[in-house]
């Protein structure tokens, strides 16, 4: 059953998400796990909508017609949407990375379009649902800008892969959360005192298995932050440092430590390059395509 990839995401992915996007997730969540799907509203029967279309050089929105994929004017560009806390496997709710990882490969491989405007309103998503977007981004021959309200945590490991950044707004819009933290709930004090007796054995060959938990459950903390947290953490810093380059002050406070900022502020540190609406990132997506030389940029990188 396809609900079961959504169970396992949610209770055994490692996630890379904007710590306000947990708490406002965190009733429906419970919903979900206590698998009451019409407290959700959510109809099994229903498949998930578009997130893929395209735009014609007068602005007007195609549908992707699987039927007749070349079924488009010349130079269009391809929309790709990437909204709300994201998995790698799709469910009946939604798609999944994997999936719409592909949709634009296979839209950015069609001749008639020149390049992608990736919409991204998100506070992140599962650690492992980032390489198939990057996977995509980094073997591209052509532009791709990203036009982003929030873009936060593993959105924005995605969003740094493009061409572009741009802030869709001066109001909501804001970027970040350049950091790695884990939070566990110790239910044990709880069900002891309720009867309930844990017993944990491990082989005497396994003096290393879940050490770092074992120990993450007694207040030790330091082991899952050297072994776990800092790795992923660096990982982060690095790829973003490597994909912004010059334009990221780095040593600004915060910048890579986790803070957000807002449009202008996120203008100011290298974390978006311009602020705009979907036709001017659309515009954008057609000025780089027209430019030579980041053309051959982007074509030495996929080559790399």
């Amino acid at each position: 059953m396809e609900l079961n990839k959504l169970y396992h995401s949610i209770l055994n992915s490692q996630w890379a998400i904007h710590y306000e996007s947990v708490f406002n997730y965190t009733h429906v969540i419970q919903q979900f796990l206590d698998k009451r799907p019409n407290a959700l509203d959510v109809s099994l029967d229903a498949s998930p909508k578009s997130v893929l279309t395209y735009m014609d050089e007068s602005g007007n929105r195609y549908m992707h017609d699987f039927k007749n994929p070349d079924a488009l004017p010349n130079n269009a560009v391809a929309v790709i949407e990437v909204i709300g806390a994201f998995t790698k496997y799709g469910s009946y709710c939604d798609y999944g990375a994997e999936e719409i990882a592909a949709y634009m490969k296979m839209a950015l491989a069609n001749p008639k379009v020149v390049g992608a405007v990736l919409i991204g309103d998100s506070g992140g998503g599962a650690v492992n649902a980032i390489s198939p977007y990057t996977d995509v981004l980094n073997a591209r021959t052509k532009p791709v800008v990203a036009l982003c309200d929030t873009c936060a945590s593993a959105m924005y490991y995605v969003a740094s892969h493009t061409d572009h950044i741009m802030a869709s707004n001066n109001i909501s819009a804001a970027f970040g959360s350049i950091g790695v933290m884990i939070s566990l709930a110790d239910i044990r004090p709880k069900l002891e005192a309720e009867g309930v007796k844990f017993h944990t054995v491990y082989a005497p060959e396994s003096t290393h298995k879940n050490k770092a938990f074992e120990l993450l459950l007694e207040g030790k903390y330091e082991m899952i932050q050297e072994e776990m947290l800092s790795p992923l953490a660096k990982n982060f810093q690095n790829a973003v440092k490597a994909q912004r380059g010059n334009k990221l002050k780095a040593d600004e406070v915060g910048v890579l430590t986790g803070k957000m900022f807002f449009t202008d502020d996120a203008i100011a540190v290298g974390l978006a390059d311009s602020k705009g609406n979907m036709q001017a990132a659309q515009e954008k997506v057609r000025e780089l395509a027209n430019d030579k030389k980041h053309m051959l940029k982007i074509a030495l990188k996929a080559n790399v």
